[in-house]
């Protein structure tokens, strides 16, 4: 269900979102926020990318679990000729943290995924290049300084 605000948002942008598995979350004035499940994720990124024009920016991760018991990794792109902003998130499992790569796609998603990883502790599973991005190399595996359990002292 779109939760609606004024929009200018062309409606048939909207519609094509839907056509590729994406479920439509919110609306402002220029800005779409959507869902995707995981499995589809790069389905979805492919629709955005060669059907609708969308120009990826960038891969983000958010500890959301004190809200929704998930982490996030969401993809945000831009519709240049519209003028709009599309977040696309998807709910990561904490006990298996693992979205699909969509550097295949997007090569420029590389560094993005690499961060997420180390940060949050999300893997791009299919990531050409795993190596730590923002972390040292001998930071512990199983810490990751932006979840909301990271202790300062922990490391």
């Amino acid at each position: 269900m779109v939760v609606a605000t004024q929009t200018r948002i062309p409606p048939d942008l909207m519609l094509d979102l839907q056509k590729g598995g994406i479920t439509l979350e919110k609306s402002r004035e220029d800005m779409l926020i959507a869902s995707v499940p995981a499995n589809d994720l790069v389905e979805a990124v492919q629709h955005i990318q060669d059907d609708l024009n969308g120009r990826f920016i960038t891969s983000v991760g958010a500890d959301m679990r004190s809200i929704n018991g998930c982490y996030q990794v969401s993809q945000l792109f831009a519709f240049d000729e519209d003028k709009t902003f599309l977040v696309l998130y998807s709910d990561i499992d904490p006990i298996a943290p693992a979205i699909p790569t969509i550097t295949g796609l997007i090569p420029g998603a590389n560094w993005a995924e690499r961060e997420v990883r180390d940060l949050i502790g999300v893997t791009p599973v299919g990531h050409p290049d795993l190596r730590r991005l923002v972390l040292p190399d001998d930071w512990p595996n199983d810490v990751h300084p932006l979840r909301k359990d990271f202790k300062v002292d922990e490391r």
